[in-house]
C-alpha cells in the first residue's frame, strides 16, 4: 500500500471528509484516520525502498551471497565476531530495539523479493561476495533498511488485522506511533514471545541426569574432526584461499547419520516437538510429517547438515596459518553444491525418495517465484546449484516450519485434537465432569462446544484453537482470526447454556447427575502462547500448557531453577482455576511486571515509525512471586527422552 499509496490516500481522505454524511461508527473513523496517519510516511517508505533498490542494483553481482553470509553469521557468529553478553541477552529475550537474527532473515526475504521483481537475479549469485562490504557493515546496513521496509508493511497489517491505531506525533506528519487500543493485547503478544523463548531455552538444558547419559551429536562430530577432519574439510588456496567441504560417506558415517535412535540434541528437540503437539501417548518421531516422510526422517536430514556444519565450523574456527581467518570464514561458510551432487549425497544416505522430498521442502528457487523465507526454505536453488547457509539451516525448526508451510498437523491416527483431549483428561483427574464435542442447536443454527466441564456448581465452556506459534505479524493473523472466531462461538454457547432447561437436557445426555450450574465460565484455549492473557468479547484467552499446569501442578519455574507454587493450598481446588481465568494469579503477575517502552525505526527522508510495546522485568516478576507464593525446592528441568542414543 505504501509504495503505490496515492489512490488509497485520496480515497481515505474523501471518506473522512464525508464522515458527517456517511455517519461512520467511531471505530471505523479511527481506523480510517489511522490509515491516513500511517500513509503520511509513505513518501519516506518509498524513498527507503528506492534507496535499497539503488544499492542492490549497484552491488548486484555480489549482493545475494554477501547478504547470506551476514544472515548466517547472525545465527552462528564466526570465532572472531562473538556477540557480547548484552547482545546475547538482547537476542535471547527478543528485545525489539536490537537488530536480531530473525530481523536480518526478514530483511533478506525483502531483498530477494526486490531482486525478483525489480533488479533481476545475477548469474554470479552463488559465486561472488564483497569482503570489504561485509567487514565495513555495508550489507548489514542494507539488511537493516530492507527489514525496515518489511516492518512498515507489518504496521499496515497491524492496522488492518488487529485493534491497533496509528497517531501522528507532533502533528508534522514525519513521525507516527503504532499502539494497541487495549494495552493488554500488546502485553499478551510480547509476553507470548517471551514465554516461547523461555520454553525453548528450558528445552535445551543439559543438566538433567537422563539427558547427560545420551550421546551428543556435536561431540561425535567434533571427535570425527579430531581424528579425520582433513578428509572432510580441505583448505584450497587457488583460485582463492578458502575451505571446501568434501562430504565423504564412509560406512561408519552413514551408520551414524541413519541411526533411528536420537542423539541428545535431537531427543530434546523431539521432546519439545511432542510437547507442543500434545502428543502424550506416542513417540513423535514415528508420526507422519508429510506423505512418505516421518518426523524422524526430517530429524535425520537435519542431522546430516548439523553433523556436516559442526565439522566445517570447527575447521573455520582454527587459526588460519598464513591467511586471514575472517576472510576464510566469509568465503567458506556458504558452501555451494551442484544440485545433482547434493541429491546424490542425500540419496546415498536416506534413499532417493526422502532426499528428493527433503530438498523440495527445504529449498527456494527464485525462478519459480513465491515468497522466500530463509528460515522456512534455507536452501537457495539457483542456476542448478544449492547454496547452503548452514547456520540458518541447523538452527531452523524444520518440523514446525514444514508443518506450517504445508498446513499440516501432527495428529493421532483417529484425527482427534490431542490438546482438547489432554485438557479433558486433566480436568477429569482433578474431579471434574468433562466431555468433548458437545453438539446442539441454538436459534435454529448448529452449535458445537469443544470442551464442557463441571465442578462444584461451576460450568466451564472451553473452545480450543490448536494453531502454530506465529513467527511474524502475518502468521499471527491466523491465530487472531482463530480466537475471534472462538469468541463468537463462546458467546453463543454461553447464551445457549444459560437456560437451565438446556443444561438439564445436555447433562442428562452426558449422564451427569448434577444440578444446573449457578456460574458459567468461558475460555479460549490456544496451543501457542500468543494472546494468552488477553480477552476476546469478554472471554479470557489462555494457553493450553498453562491451563494444564494450573490444574495438575500449580508450579511456576524460572530458568534458574527457582520454583513457586501459586495454588492457594497444597493441592488443587476449583478456586485456583477461577483465579487463573479471572486473571488474578499468573496473568496479573506477568502483566504487572511488564514495562512500557517505545521502539523507533528510521526511514529515509526523516520519517520515523514508532511502536509502543512492553518488555518483561524478570527481577520484578521474581519478586512478585516471592511475595505472593510459596517457594519450593529448586529443581532441574525434567525431560523425557524416548529411544535415545546412549554412549
Amino acid at each position: 500500500m505504501a509504495f503505490h499509496s496515492e489512490p488509497v490516500e485520496h480515497i481515505v481522505k474523501t471518506l473522512l471528509e464525508d464522515g458527517p454524511v456517511l455517519n461512520w461508527a467511531s471505530d471505523d473513523a479511527l481506523y480510517l484516520q489511522s490509515v491516513r496517519n500511517l500513509l503520511s510516511l509513505a513518501p519516506c517508505a518509498r524513498a527507503t525502498r528506492q534507496a535499497v533498490i539503488a544499492e542492490l542494483t549497484k552491488r548486484r553481482p555480489v549482493v545475494v551471497k554477501s547478504c547470506i553470509v551476514c544472515v548466517d553469521r547472525a545465527f552462528r557468529p564466526s570465532i572472531d565476531h562473538l556477540p557480547s553478553e548484552e547482545e546475547q541477552l538482547a537476542e535471547a529475550t527478543g528485545q525489539r530495539d536490537y537488530f536480531h537474527r530473525e530481523q536480518k532473515a526478514a530483511g533478506f526475504s525483502t531483498i530477494v523479493t526486490l531482486m525478483q521483481e525489480v533488479v533481476g537475479w545475477p548469474k554470479t549469485a552463488t559465486v561472488l561476495i564483497d569482503e570489504e562490504g561485509i567487514r565495513d557493515g555495508t550489507f548489514e546496513h542494507l539488511l537493516m533498511e530492507a527489514a525496515r521496509l518489511g516492518e512498515f508493511m507489518e504496521a499496515e497489517v497491524q492496522l488492518d488485522a488487529y485493534p491497533y491505531r496509528a497517531d501522528l506525533v507532533g502533528g508534522q506528519g514525519k513521525t507516527v506511533i503504532i499502539s494497541a487500543m487495549d494495552a493488554r493485547l500488546e502485553q499478551a503478544i510480547q509476553l507470548g514471545y517471551v514465554h516461547a523463548n523461555m520454553q525453548s531455552q528450558l528445552a535445551h538444558r543439559y543438566d538433567d541426569a537422563e539427558v547427560l547419559r545420551v550421546a551428543s551429536l556435536r561431540d561425535a562430530a567434533l571427535e570425527l574432526h579430531r581424528v579425520g577432519g582433513h578428509y572432510l574439510v580441505e583448505r584450497r588456496e587457488a583460485p582463492q584461499d578458502r575451505y571446501v567441504m568434501n562430504m565423504p560417506l564412509a560406512p561408519q558415517i552413514v551408520r551414524l547419520l541413519t541411526d533411528n535412535r536420537a542423539f541428545r540434541e535431537e531427543a530434546l528437540y523431539l521432546h519439545r516437538v511432542g510437547r507442543e503437539a500434545f502428543a502424550w501417548d506416542s513417540y513423535v518421531g514415528d508420526m507422519p510429517l508429510l506423505p512418505g516422510m516421518t518426523v524422524m526422517d526430517m530429524v535425520k536430514v537435519q542431522r546430516f547438515f548439523t553433523f556436516t556444519a559442526t565439522v566445517f565450523f570447527q575447521a573455520l574456527d582454527q587459526p588460519a596459518f598464513g591467511g586471514d581467518r575472517d576472510k576464510l570464514d566469509m568465503r567458506s561458510r556458504i558452501p555451494v553444491f551442484r544440485d545433482d551432487v547434493l541429491l546424490d549425497r542425500l540419496s546415498t544416505v536416506f534413499g532417493e525418495q526422502i532426499a528428493k522430498r527433503a530438498l523440495e521442502m527445504l529449498s527456494f528457487d527464485p525462478k519459480k517465484g513465491g515468497h522466500c523465507d530463509i528460515q522456512y526454505t534455507p536452501l537457495l536453488h539457483v542456476d542448478g546449484h544449492y547454496m547452503l547457509p548452514m547456520s540458518v539451516l541447523v538452527s531452523s525448526d524444520l518440523i514446525r516450519n514444514t508443518l506450517y508451510h504445508h498446513s499440516a498437523r501432527l495428529l493421532p491416527a483417529d484425527g482427534h485434537d490431542p490438546m482438547v483431549r489432554g485438557l479433558r483428561e486433566a480436568l477429569e483427574t482433578c474431579g471434574f465432569l468433562a466431555a468433548e464435542g458437545i453438539k446442539g442447536k441454538f436459534n435454529g443454527k448448529a452449535i458445537e462446544i469443544d470442551l464442557l466441564a463441571y465442578a462444584q456448581g461451576h460450568l466451564f465452556i472451553m473452545e480450543g484453537k490448536n494453531a502454530f506459534h506465529p513467527c511474524s505479524v502475518q502468521e499471527m493473523r491466523t491465530s487472531f482470526d482463530h480466537i475471534k472466531k472462538a469468541g463468537r462461538q463462546l458467546t453463543r454457547a454461553a447464551e445457549w447454556l444459560a437456560a437451565r432447561e438446556v443444561q438439564t437436557r445436555v447433562f442428562g445426555s452426558l449422564g451427569w447427575k448434577v444440578p444446573p450450574a449457578t456460574d458459567i465460565r468461558t475460555c479460549v484455549v490456544t496451543a501457542n502462547r500468543i494472546f494468552s492473557g488477553y480477552a476476546i468479547e469478554g472471554h479470557p484467552v489462555r494457553q493450553a500448557h498453562e491451563v494444564l499446569n494450573v490444574v495438575t501442578r500449580g508450579i511456576v519455574t524460572f530458568n534458574n531453577g527457582e520454583r513457586y507454587r501459586f495454588w492457594r493450598g497444597e493441592s488443587f481446588s476449583v478456586v485456583d482455576l477461577l483465579d487463573y481465568l479471572e486473571g488474578n494469579t499468573l496473568v496479573r503477575d506477568s502483566f504487572e511486571a511488564m514495562n512500557e517502552s517505545t521502539v523507533r525505526m528510521s526511514l529515509r527522508g526523516g520519517g520515523q515509525l514508532m511502536f509502543r510495546t512492553f518488555g518483561v522485568d524478570f527481577e520484578g516478576l521474581r519478586q512478585r512471586m516471592q511475595e505472593r507464593y510459596t517457594r519450593l525446592h529448586d529443581a532441574a528441568h525434567e525431560a523425557v527422552l524416548p529411544d535415545a542414543v546412549l554412549p
